[in-house]
């Protein structure tokens, strides 16, 4: 019996995590992104999940590259991740490796949906290229890292990444490592590589000791591929093939481009074997903006002519089995499933840019007009849900835009306003087809603009309210001239290096209260402030929210007009009712990047990820609809009541009270931990509720019903009998 709890209780833990996604459905991003790295590894029914290091941390896909989530969670939004490794576990399934270059080694053992530093015992400067295991004689693994910069050498662990520890026997003290690759002989010895500025070493006996080899060369290295008892490099001279586990050289780059330059350089920045039809392997090379192929174990080498852009650098390649990915510089992830002869672009969902706001307008009965703002793109807009986008950057837009806000105009369309990061407030009123500037006073270079709302949308006295690095603007005249709204806003500044900086306004936004009263809400790292009075004061309305630091906001009315602000923070989205008097928690669940950006439009709330991409959820699951209870009669604390009639056939009921709002999940299981049914899974106010169960087409036994509502855990037994 306990072993049976003990599985029951490991499967509710699996649940939950993959419950969590669930909740929150993936649209896309404007796509391409720098891919650096790829992965692979296999689930417990087969299936394959792709991890694609990039320029912005790690992105995951399970459906062969045809859309990918950001899989960040632990990790910097900004991260260049340079290496990716995937272990057996300790617990079994895979272990994942990060390497990112500066910061350090990240350890995932939930998939990817979580990070942890494994950096302890490594050095501070952690400008780290490279990172490869080997298994010991008793099956351990055994983990190597190379740091490319800085000289810091080779380090080894033993522990799944807990601690490092630096190898030197047999290897210079200065020395700086590009690229750490396996091969093996015909008595099945495997060597440890390492391709450094002083040529190549090898480790026979899992990385203690080190021997140079006599003909290795000096350069950096691009990543070794074994085959068979082979093993090819990647060079800036080219590609090289060693047939003795790594100790003895050759050239192999007959046919390859050779650079004009005096050293006459061929630099090879990523190298890949790919089984072939014929029971082989073809291997390729990614130079310049070309790949190139050899069917003849390197011996002479063509151009691939195949429909890949040839307009930049081929940066990564990754194969598992008949799945090629293909990495190009700022052009995205392109897929072959037939050698290289045909390709398909795959990167729905990696950033080509850097994306740092949302905006989403209602375009007809039913349609969502989505709008981006980007670090160096300026905006892009998509109409169909984030599966495709299109540039809308017409007029003096800046490319670097910090937020977007939109609201509706006399017209019946929408009017968008867009903040720059020098450049001031930019206006469109034909959904950004065009745009021009409302601030000639704000043309210097300095002012930045971090966040907009528009209060009192649609009508000739429109109040658009800024958040710049220093200060909170308002403008009644149509951005023509601005006044500064500071007064009760936080003064929070730092002095650095003899400037001063400000802690910056992360979002804004309105909501039209009783008689007419226009709200306004700012959020950043203090939390939540509000006016009622156009600026002239701001109060503090942080009651009930746990986690001040509020990254976006958003505010929208019910059908029945009721009124609800949003807020998002790196614990979660608060939910208010009373325009911000106080704060309940509306999800937790949110285990992606760092929310950015919220907004609503139509049925739907959109989230954008830190990382890159769009998430929606239907607002009803975040916003509960039940009556109001006397509040003599509200609970002061979370309960779950045994259900009753128990035993019973077919149906039975079951109550729990909750002393605050919040996002409530009560399911049913049976005694393996399988989950029978979902009874709620959405937001619930405070106070007493039930819900039915109908048992009808279950067997006769124990049942097991489980509700989460914030911290609150509690589980009961039911039997069904017939």
């Amino acid at each position: 019996m306990k072993n049976l709890l003990r599985v029951f209780f490991l499967q509710l833990i699996t649940f939950g995590c993959s419950s969590l996604q669930a909740q929150w459905v993936y649209t896309g991003g404007p796509g391409g992104g720098n891919v650096s790295c790829f992965v692979f590894t296999q689930d417990g029914s087969g299936g394959t999940a792709i991890f694609a290091g990039t320029d912005r941390g790690v992105y995951r896909s399970t459906d062969n590259g045809a859309n990918w989530q950001s899989a960040n969670f632990g990790l910097s939004a900004y991260g260049w991740v340079t290496a990716l490794l995937a272990v057996p576990g300790d617990a079994g399934g895979a272990c994942l490796f990060a390497v990112v270059f500066d910061e350090g080694v990240f350890r995932s053992t939930d998939g990817g949906l979580s990070w942890t530093p494994a950096s302890a015992g490594l050095p501070s400067r952690r400008f780290i290229y490279s990172l490869t295991s080997v298994r010991d004689q008793t099956g351990k693994t055994i983990l190597f890292v190379a740091f490319g910069y800085g000289g810091g050498g080779i380090y080894r662990s033993t522990d799944l990444g807990t601690n490092w520890s630096r190898v030197t026997e047999g290897l210079p003290q200065y020395i700086e490592v590009t690229s750490l690759g396996l091969c093996s002989n015909s008595a099945g010895d495997t060597a440890i590589v390492a391709g450094t500025w002083s040529g190549i070493y090898r480790s026979m006996d899992e990385g203690l000791t080190w021997e140079a080899s006599p003909s290795g060369p000096a350069a950096s290295f691009a990543g070794f591929v074994s085959v068979d008892t082979n093993v090819f490099v990647g060079t800036d001279y080219g590609v090289y093939l060693s047939t003795d586990c790594g100790w003895s050289w050759e050239k192999k780059s007959e046919g390859l481009p050779v650079s004009t330059n005096p050293e006459g350089h061929t630099f090879v920045r990523t190298l890949a074997g790919v089984p072939n039809d014929a029971g082989g392997t073809s291997l390729f090379a990614g130079i310049g903006g070309s790949v190139f192929v050899s069917i003849d174990t390197g011996r002479s080498w063509s151009t691939l002519n195949s429909d890949l852009p040839h307009d930049n650098l081929v940066f990564s390649m990754g194969v598992c089995d008949s799945l090629f990915f293909v990495g190009i510089l700022q052009r995205g992830v392109f897929l072959s499933t037939d050698c290289g002869d045909t390709w398909v672009k795959r990167d729905n969902g990696i950033p080509n840019t850097y994306i740092t706001s949302l905006a989403a307008a209602q375009v007809g009965q039913d349609s969502t007009l989505l709008f981006v703002g980007t670090w160096d793109a300026g905006i892009l807009s998509s109409s169909d849900d984030g599966a495709s986008w299109i540039p809308v950057n017409n007029g003096q837009l800046d490319t670097l835009v910090t937020c977007l806000a939109v609201s509706p105009n006399k017209g019946g369309g929408v009017d968008l306003y867009a903040g720059t990061g020098t450049r001031g407030v930019f206006h469109s009123s034909d959904n950004g087809e065009s745009w021009s500037v409302m601030n000639s006073n704000w043309l210097d270079g300095t002012v930045g603009i971090y966040a907009i709302a528009i209060a009192n949308g649609g009508t000739d006295s429109s109040q658009i309210y800024a958040g710049t690095n220093i200060g909170m603007y308002l403008s009644t005249e149509g951005g023509s001239g601005w006044t500064a709204v500071n007064n009760g806003l936080p003064a929070y500044y730092y002095d650095y290096n003899g400037a001063r900086y400000y802690y910056l306004f992360t979002s804004l936004a309105s909501a039209r209260g009783p008689e007419g009263t226009d709200f306004v809400f700012v959020g950043g790292e203090y939390g939540v402030y509000r006016t009622t009075n156009h600026g002239s004061s701001w109060n503090r309305a942080n009651e009930g929210l746990t986690d001040t630091y509020v990254k976006a906001l958003a505010a929208f009315s019910s059908e029945g007009q009721e009124c609800y602000v949003l807020a998002a923070t790196p614990s979660g989205i608060f939910l208010s009712t009373d325009y911000g008097a106080s704060w309940g928690f509306a999800d937790s669940s949110w285990s992606s990047s760092p929310m950015s950006s919220i907004v609503t439009c139509g049925s739907n709330v959109y989230v954008l990820a830190g990382g890159g991409g769009i998430w929606k959820r239907p607002i009803s699951q975040l916003v509960a609809t039940d009556v109001d209870q006397n509040k003599s009669d509200l609970p002061g604390k979370f309960i779950l009541s045994q259900n009753y009639p128990n035993p019973f056939n077919p149906a039975t009921t079951i109550s729990y009270e909750l002393s605050a709002n919040g996002f409530v999940s009560l399911k049913v299981y049976d005694v393996l931990g399988r989950e029978v049914k979902t009874l709620v899974n959405e937001v619930k106010k405070i106070g007493r509720h039930e819900v039915q169960f109908d048992a009808s087409g279950l067997a006769s036994g124990v049942y097991f019903f489980r509700i989460k509502a914030g911290t609150f855990v509690s589980m009961k037994k039911m039997l069904v009998l017939k």
